[in-house]
């Protein structure tokens, strides 16, 4: 019975460790395109402070409010290196007269931190 147990237990551990490995690259993935999706939501609805919370330095933050449209184009993750980061180009439509071109693709450069997934860049995409 003792032997059982063991090996019950054994198999436990090794199930959770394989669903480890498996499941953390996506759940990476999806937390990284939601933040993106997140900042775009803010800037679309104006909330630019609201924004500035997934920046890892806010001089680096875009002061983009009047975001009319935006599609995700790309998205290329590197969760091996050290630090793991992430590259998703989107593409933004803003109103006419706007500062920013209205069509352009930029980048999202993001990298992990202590306090998780954070903007590193932000820049047209070349």
């Amino acid at each position: 019975m003792k032997n059982k147990l063991i090996l019950f237990s054994l198999l436990i551990i090794f199930s959770v460790f394989c669903l480890q490995i498996v499941l953390n690259p996506y759940l990476h993935q999806r937390e990284v395109t939601k933040i993106v999706k997140i900042i775009l939501k803010h800037w679309k609805n104006g909330d630019l402070p609201e924004a500035f919370v997934y920046w890892e330095d806010l001089r680096r933050a875009p002061p983009i409010y009047d975001l009319v449209s935006s599609t995700l184009i790309e998205k290329t993750f590197h969760l091996k290196d050290t630090p793991p980061y992430a590259q998703i180009v989107v593409k933004l439509e803003f109103p006419e007269g706007n500062v920013i071109p209205s069509g352009k693709e930029w980048v999202f450069e993001l990298t992990y931190t202590k306090s998780g997934w954070k903007v590193k860049n932000f820049h047209p995409f070349p």
